[in-house]
């Protein structure tokens, strides 16, 4: 089953990017980092089939999730 991930903001601040990306349900990710490493997880996340886990997991891995 194909998970649906969306990408509902993305905007600048100070010298990093913030992003806001909504899973097929109710949650969503609120994440700040560098440029390139939020291009990085749009484009790994956005085409994929992760679930919420696969996906925090990801984040985990990358020092971003709590």
């Amino acid at each position: 089953m194909c998970q649906q991930w969306q990408l509902l903001g993305d905007w600048l601040v100070n010298d990093q990017r913030r992003v806001i990306i909504k899973h097929g349900g109710p949650q969503l990710i609120d994440i700040t980092a560098d440029q390139d490493t939020i291009y990085e997880i749009i484009s790994k996340v956005l085409n994929s089939s992760w679930s919420m886990e696969e996906f925090m997991r990801y984040l985990k891995e990358k020092d971003l999730a709590v």
